[in-house]
């Protein structure tokens, strides 16, 4: 037992053996239970608030739970908040009708528009950061206003570049902070997020980029067994880098990852994420395009030979995700029919763990033995 399954004893108790039913009272089931296990944390005497961010990204298995969750009679003293980024979804989009059904529902919804903030919010965000008069802070924010949109991401990544630059300062004699403002006004600025973060990105050490682009073909979220296996690294040095860039501001450890213990490298694997989905963007646009495939076909080869038989199983998502990206390349016949079986498996995996969005990876396995140059055939049955 490890100690993930001892957790869950400890919370829930011992299980009795779950009676087999077929697919879709399975799923039922499912969805109720979550709903319960909700219920469980929100009460009259301690509402529960949960906050989900970037919801464009979400399933529609998600969606679905998100649904049950919204309309069931159970679902009390609860607060659902999520973000969207509405720019990334059009009408055909599973998350914009999701959106537009939950509002038809008897539901008490507030929809709140994130706009870009203004001049003056932008000088007090300022004022507050540097500690200085508004008079004396007005002409830097509006020209950090002017550059960077009122886009608060914008902001604190300019301001931070500002500073690597050495035209904002902290002056020890005067003891406050201090800017060359005609340096910055002459600064060049751009309207495209992930050309203003690609500029910003140029400035870090080549090791650094280099890393963190390999982390990108990865995800948005990566562990750094991989990230080292994948750069030919040993696990030290890649940290070491990593640690850096978390100081940059790029990354966040999602575990301890951070002022770690080089004697806890083989018992734990540290994971990570980019701090904000256009800072991975910003890394993925620096790799060619023409050599995309080739990384990612190159990852979810190294992710399987690098995995046990004993938890392939675990990491076969990850596997398929990273060879389905790059099937073009793809010409031998024997690597075809191992991936259009591993689509399967993950395929079946998604189903048991109730992640009934599964019908794409189907899909792509099905294709793949339908380009007639595959000898055999799979089984049809799933």
């Amino acid at each position: 037992m490890d100690n993930k399954q001892l957790k869950v004893l400890l919370i829930e108790g011992q299980q009795q053996a779950a009676e087999e039913i077929d697919a879709e009272e399975r799923l039922n089931r499912f969805r109720l239970n979550f709903v319960k296990f909700i219920q469980t944390f929100a009460q009259k005497e301690h509402p529960l608030v949960i906050f989900l961010d970037d919801i464009q990204w979400a399933d529609s298995s998600s969606l679905h739970l998100l649904e049950n969750l919204f309309t069931s009679n159970q679902s009390r003293y609860l607060m659902v908040i999520y973000a969207v980024r509405h720019n990334e979804i059009n009408k055909e989009h599973p998350v914009y009708q999701f959106i537009e059904q939950m509002e038809q529902q008897d539901i008490l919804a507030h929809n709140i528009v994130l706009e870009s903030i203004e001049l003056e919010d932008t000088a007090e965000l300022l004022k507050d950061t540097f500690k200085r008069d508004f008079k004396e802070i007005y002409n830097l924010a509006k020209s950090v206003h002017l550059k960077t949109k009122g886009n608060p991401f914008y902001i604190k990544q300019f301001i931070k570049n500002l500073i690597n630059q050495s035209l904002i300062t902290f002056d020890f004699d005067k003891t406050q902070w201090v800017w060359d403002i005609k340096k910055i006004h002459s600064m060049s600025y751009t309207d495209n997020t992930a050309h203003y973060m690609i500029e910003v990105i140029q400035k870090l050490p080549p090791k650094m980029i280099e890393l963190l682009k390999m982390a990108s073909c990865i995800g948005l979220k990566f562990d750094l067994k991989t990230l080292a296996l994948v750069n030919k690294m040993e696990l030290k040095p890649t940290a070491g880098h990593l640690n850096m860039a978390i100081r940059e501001g790029l990354i966040t450890p999602i575990n301890e990852a951070f002022g770690f213990n080089t004697d806890t490298f083989d018992e734990y694997n540290f994971t990570y994420k980019f701090l904000h989905d256009n800072i991975h963007q910003a890394f993925y646009s620096l790799i060619p395009d023409k050599d995309k495939k080739e990384i990612h076909l190159n990852i979810g080869k190294i992710i399987e030979e690098n995995t046990s038989e004993q938890t392939i199983k675990d990491h076969l998502f990850s596997i398929v995700g990273q060879k389905n990206r790059a099937i073009e390349i793809v010409h031998d016949k024997n690597e075809l029919l191992k991936l259009a079986k591993q689509n399967l498996e993950a395929g079946k995996r998604a189903k048991e763990k109730a992640a009934y969005s599964c019908t794409g990876i189907f899909s792509i396995g099905i294709k793949l033995t339908d380009r007639n140059i595959v000898d055999r055939k799979l089984p049809t049955k799933i």
